[in-house]
């Protein structure tokens, strides 16, 4: 029986889908439909950003808790931890808190200096699709 080697395969971090990164993928999602410079600029940080989790190949998932029982509403991407500014029901102020969660974990971990202008090159106002 021969065995063949697996070569060069990788395995990349999960995102895991939820209703607060939902919120903040359509309010992107927004934010490219608009055109604004502002709007564009916030929409591109945000996917090179998810696409930098995503082709991670140190960590396993990445998931945000909105409804943690003993903690802060977090953002996790296996151990490091990010708390969430505040919570509410309203979608915005959810969007602009995991936005920002992630915009500083990105920047606090090995994943900083890994950040490609993948955006660039990608339709803002479909690509978020993915995700969802």
């Amino acid at each position: 029986m021969n065995i063949s080697p697996i070569s060069n395969q990788s395995f990349n971090a999960r995102i895991i889908p939820c209703r607060a990164l939902d919120i903040t993928l359509e309010y992107a999602q927004s934010d490219a439909l608009s055109g604004t410079k502002e709007g564009l600029q916030r929409a591109s940080e945000l996917y090179n950003n998810l696409k930098a989790i995503e082709n991670d190949t140190k960590s396993e998932i990445f998931f945000i808790d909105t409804e943690a029982v003993k903690y802060h509403p977090y953002l996790r991407l296996d151990g490091y931890i990010k708390l969430l500014g505040p919570i509410s029901s309203s979608g915005e102020i959810i969007a602009k808190s995991v936005r920002n969660g992630i915009n500083k974990l990105i920047n606090e971990t090995h994943l900083k200096d890994r950040i490609k202008d993948e955006a660039k090159d990608t339709d803002l106002t479909k690509a978020f699709i993915k995700w969802l």
